[in-house]
């Protein structure tokens, strides 16, 4: 991870130093841009506000980057500057003893705009997600998401090219339309080898390439919780599936749905994990699960 070492990097290596010159390189201003990034995004080590020089550096990286933005990764970083520059709160206050001032502040919030408001962004992007080149296309996807540019049914496109990718799950899933859910869940009962997936519990971590399809289950999952009744299927393949992970977040949707929509697959999947389920803490989540379902004489009945 970055973070661990972009502290250590901006200190120790003179980024303040090396950005306070006329102009940089592309290789120094991508350089900074990767560090900045990485204290932007905060722990496990140190982050924005621990470096002494983060109010110069930043300033100075958005000067170059006036005329030096020009692809989404670049772009990515000033979002993320602007982001942080529109934080709320004490954190300023404290900042304000940092280096930092009002004026400084507004001026690097001025320049982040001019960059981000370049109406030549969205056809830029645009192409880029059409890359086949998946850094390009991963940039794209982050620049896009904080320029609010509507993608998903580009991305759903792109999953009929690619239907066991799961960094395009992960995308799609984030969306708050139960109508685009509902596709993208019939989809993936079609297309993901769900016999395969629910092999049977075992305490498996459940990533590497054997794992492909069980990562895109796993992304699923994750969201499902709030659309009530939708991907019972899926739910009742995460629940024998060998990675713990699937199996905690088909847990955790049972536990936020009304049982009367679980349906009898579902019913029966979780049957099964009770007498099978290997980990100790899933074992706990599902007799709690029970409990508060008052399923357990149930069960025991059928």
């Amino acid at each position: 991870m970055n973070e661990y070492l972009a502290c250590y990097c901006a200190r120790n290596g003179g980024l303040a130093e090396a950005l306070s010159q006329a102009s940089v390189d592309l290789e120094l201003y991508d350089g900074a841009g990767v560090i900045l990034s990485s204290l932007l995004s905060g722990g496990p080590a140190e982050n924005i506000d621990d470096y002494e020089d983060a109010a110069s550096a930043v300033s100075d990286f958005l000067r170059h980057s006036q005329t030096m933005c020009v692809t989404a990764a670049q772009l990515s970083v000033v979002t993320d500057i602007y982001d942080f520059l529109n934080e709320d709160g004490q954190r300023w206050e404290q900042r304000y003893d940092r280096g930092w001032s009002g004026d400084l502040r507004e001026a690097c919030k001025r320049l982040c705009e001019n960059v981000i408001q370049d109406e030549g962004w969205t056809s830029k992007i645009w192409e880029d997600i059409r890359s086949q080149d998946s850094a390009v296309w991963q940039h794209a996807i982050y620049a896009a998401k904080r320029l609010r540019m509507d993608i998903w049914e580009e991305l759903f496109g792109r999953l009929q090219e690619h239907p066991l990718d799961s960094h395009l799950y992960y995308e799609l899933v984030h969306t708050d339309e139960p109508e685009r859910m509902d596709r993208l869940v019939r989809y993936a009962e079609a297309n993901l080898p769900l016999e395969e997936i629910a092999s049977g519990p075992q305490d498996e971590i459940g990533y590497g390439e054997q794992y492909g399809p069980h990562q895109c289950l796993q992304s699923l999952l994750q969201a499902l919780d709030v659309f009530e009744g939708h991907g019972t299927k899926l739910i009742a393949a995460g629940l024998l599936s060998p990675a713990t992970m699937n199996r905690n977040m088909a847990l955790k949707c049972l536990e936020a749905w009304p049982l009367p929509v679980w349906g009898e697959e579902v019913a029966a999947a979780l049957q099964e994990l009770t007498v099978s389920e290997p980990n100790e803490q899933v074992k706990e989540r599902i007799a709690k699960l029970l409990q508060e379902k008052e399923l357990t004489a149930w069960l025991i009945k059928s």
